[in-house]
């Protein structure tokens, strides 16, 4: 079994042992990247009668993070965005 399908769907596992409707696995990235829904059951096939739960939802987001800048400053501004990209995806 594929090591971040795994570790995803453990994740997806405790979020339901604790009744976590939403969840976000928040990750430094380098460069642009979708964020990704994770849904309980998504791609289980035991005996084909397991649906995906549309009510329990892991999002996956990478925070991307400045490489090429000239100043502290700039840096600043540019994860200031990143951040705010971010805050935008939780309401």
């Amino acid at each position: 079994m594929d090591t971040l399908f795994k570790y995803n769907m453990e994740m997806l596992a405790y979020m339901y042992r604790f009744d976590a409707k939403r969840a976000f696995y928040f990750y430094p990235e380098a460069s642009d990247n979708v964020d990704r829904d994770l849904w309980l059951n998504q791609g289980s096939s035991f005996e084909n009668d397991v649906t995906a739960r549309k009510d329990i939802c892991l999002t996956k987001h990478g925070l991307i993070i400045p490489q090429h800048v000239e100043s502290y400053k700039e840096f600043l501004e540019q994860i200031s965005i990143s951040e705010s990209r971010f805050v935008g995806i939780l309401k």
